[in-house]
């Protein structure tokens, strides 16, 4: 909170927020700071279940995000989530509304050919089962490659990845 920060969001003076739910001490400062020093709306997204990832590590760390982030809930003006399960999840666990909100495109034409290989790629976290969903295609893609490469998975993530889940993933 230095004084060019408290100067830059006295000159923004913003109506309105928009942040990802995640309880990092910079983000939960910035929560409490615009709610002390403007009228701001705050918009939080929950997009992936970063509380559940809070409770699941036991460590001081964890627990403090933890608490950090049920009280980022409550200082939400409105809290929109990446599905229905885990907007309903969330209600229940803070006691109010949480909204569906997904992304989308426009698709152009369909390809007539494909590369071969074909190559899938993921590119996210591995929470709410996504490790699962991502193991059973790679044991369908290793079924489907017995006798040759026909497609392959490739993984970006910035979670944790457990020896487990590695070997699942491989």
């Amino acid at each position: 909170k230095s004084a060019a920060y408290k100067r830059f969001i006295a000159e923004a003076n913003p109506d309105i927020v928009f942040s990802f739910a995640e309880a990092d001490a910079f983000i939960y400062e910035n929560y409490c700071s615009l709610k002390q020093n403007t009228h701001a709306k705050i918009v939080t997204f929950i997009a992936d279940d970063t509380y559940g990832s809070y409770l699941e590590n036991k460590t001081i760390r964890n627990r403090l995000q933890a608490r950090r982030f049920h009280k980022m809930m409550h200082m939400s003006d409105l809290v929109y989530g990446a599905s229905e399960m885990m907007c309903q999840a969330y209600q229940r666990e803070f006691g109010r509304t949480v909204i569906p909100l997904y992304k989308g495109c426009s698709l152009g034409a369909v390809k007539k050919s494909n590369n071969n290989p074909l190559r899938i790629v993921y590119a996210g976290n591995l929470l709410w089962g996504r490790s699962d969903i991502l193991g059973a295609l790679a044991e369908a893609l290793e079924k489907v490659n017995k006798e040759g490469i026909t497609a392959s998975l490739e993984i970006y993530t910035g979670s944790f990845v457990t020896p487990e889940m590695e070997s699942k993933l491989n």
